[in-house]
């Protein structure tokens, strides 16, 4: 199979795609398949197991996960500083 590259992955998706493969996977991250097999092994990474052997990623919960853990930046986290201690007065 010939590899997609970004933006043959990206347009896939977005059309009809649901679920990765473990290379997809790989792919669409830049993740090693050897990190996210511990991810999956850990249970840090949800995944299913329709058949019992090749493991499956949901796109929605993959980007989900990517979503969920935003780092603020200084700006953000200065006017956050700002606003409580003007709260606090």
């Amino acid at each position: 199979m010939p590899k997609l590259g970004k933006k043959g992955l990206e347009a896939k998706i977005s059309h009809e795609k649901k679920y990765f493969t473990l290379d997809e996977l790989s792919e669409y991250t830049g993740l090693t398949k050897g990190y996210l097999y511990r991810l999956t092994s850990a249970r840090k990474i949800p995944y299913y197991k329709p058949f019992g052997k090749k493991n499956y990623f949901k796109v929605t919960e993959i980007q989900d996960m990517f979503d969920a853990n935003r780092v603020s930046t200084m700006d953000e986290i200065e006017s956050d500083a700002i606003t409580y201690c003007l709260i606090q007065k």
